[in-house]
């Protein structure tokens, strides 16, 4: 996927989006650390994650995606792909505004809704603009996949306004629900688009690892039933079970075929990327491939038990995929195209964001592992606001850069930014 002029300024502006997002968490572990009463936390918390989601990450997707899909013969024109990334900003942010002070209401659910008819907006033009891409390459199938699992994912955002709208049903559905949106759009949407990109971009390095039309077929066909290690605690027969199980052991060998490929040509990725691609490249890959393994281990019963049942565990899962796994990804992609700079202040942002998420990584599991024990550590809150605080000051410095380097091109050359 070449580089498109346009998006320099999407870029800068989602990655503005991240240091919200971070900012937001930092709020969200000042409350639970110390007294907020002005605001109410499962409010903030919605915020929180619905701007991530939206704001931050398929902000970044579509932004990227855009820039080269503009490009091809029958793709849309760069005009329509502005229009777009303004819509979805609008919505990102419409979402922020309204679900701090009301949580789910009448306008947040108005503004929810307008993302979901903005990614199937996309979803028409991406499709559209792929019948321009070479035929030959894997990522064209990769990123037809992720189009498919983003719509999917709306299901699940239907299936919860309908239980809302009841107002009844067991706890067991609203989870079933929520983990169906979570499932096509983490391991679906995200996962596959990254695939997408990072496939794309190997291809432009003349790089083309070996079995990549399999491992993509298998992880696509695998991915609808993979949904069922998302809802174990729901009673299955034995058959049903065990056809789970093999779905998730299939996913991971295929994906350890994935991790073959990669080292094998692990000299040419050397040639071809820099030193801070290739570490960010690297954390990306190792998060995906401990992803794939605990899902596997997840079909364990116990072990099952112990993942859905302790809190800091299932944050800091999502917290693996959503940041260390795609967010380093992104991140790796636009410094590689060159909208993020390889040195001075963005670096340092890159460290500093980086090792926040490792700490908030280990200190996450490290809490849900004394939760075995039935009892924490007493200074487990203050630690983790701490290193929220690292996670915002890494992201301001990275967006600070990305904006720096495009006013220092336009007083230089007199380019053009955000349209």
């Amino acid at each position: 996927m070449k580089k498109s002029a346009f998006p320099s300024g999407w870029v800068a502006f989602a990655l503005t989006n991240l240091f919200i997002a971070a900012a937001l968490g930092v709020l969200l572990r000042y409350k639970i650390a110390y007294p907020l009463p002005s605001i109410h936390q499962k409010h903030l918390l919605h915020a929180h994650s619905h701007f991530a989601f939206t704001g931050w990450v398929t902000q970044m997707l579509f932004t990227l995606l855009a820039g080269g899909l503009a490009a091809t013969a029958r793709g849309a024109t760069g005009k329509r792909w502005n229009a777009l990334l303004a819509m979805n900003g609008v919505a990102a942010f419409g979402m922020l505004a309204s679900f701090i002070p009301q949580g789910y209401g009448a306008v947040s659910i108005a503004f929810s809704t307008l993302s979901i008819l903005v990614s199937y907006a996309f979803a028409w033009m991406a499709w559209t603009s792929l019948r321009g891409w070479d035929p030959s390459s894997v990522s064209a199938d990769y990123l037809r996949s992720a189009i498919i699992f983003l719509v999917l994912s709306s299901i699940g955002t239907f299936w919860l306004a309908l239980l809302m709208a009841r107002k009844g049903g067991e706890q067991e559905s609203y989870l079933a629900a929520l983990y169906l949106f979570l499932h096509f759009q983490y391991n679906g949407w995200f996962v596959f688009s990254i695939l997408g990109l990072m496939h794309s971009m190997l291809e432009e390095k003349g790089v083309f690892l070996p079995r990549r039309f399999a491992v993509q077929k298998i992880l696509t066909a695998t991915l609808i039933p993979a949904y069922a290690l998302s809802i174990l605690w729901v009673p299955m027969p034995g058959v049903v079970y065990g056809a789970v199980v093999l779905t998730a052991l299939v996913q991971l060998a295929a994906w350890l075929a994935l991790c073959v490929g990669v080292f094998r040509s692990r000299r040419s990725l050397m040639r071809s990327f820099g030193r801070t691609v290739l570490l960010l490249g690297l954390a990306s890959f190792s998060a995906l491939t401990l992803k794939f393994v605990l899902q596997a281990l997840s079909t364990i019963p116990s072990l099952g038990r112990f993942a859905f049942g302790i809190r800091p565990i299932v944050i800091a899962y999502l917290h693996l995929v959503m940041l260390l796994g795609v967010s380093m990804f992104l991140i790796a992609y636009a410094r590689e195209k060159g909208w993020i700079p390889g040195s001075g202040t963005a670096q340092w942002g890159v460290g500093v964001f980086l090792t926040g998420v490792l700490l908030n990584e280990t200190v996450l599991m490290l809490q849900g592992i004394s939760f075995i024990g039935l009892h924490g550590f007493g200074v487990t809150n203050d630690l983790l606001l701490g290193i929220s605080a690292v996670m915002m000051t890494g992201a301001f410095l990275i967006q600070l850069a990305a904006w720096g380097k495009i006013a220092s091109e336009r007083y230089t050359v007199g380019g053009h930014g955000i349209p």
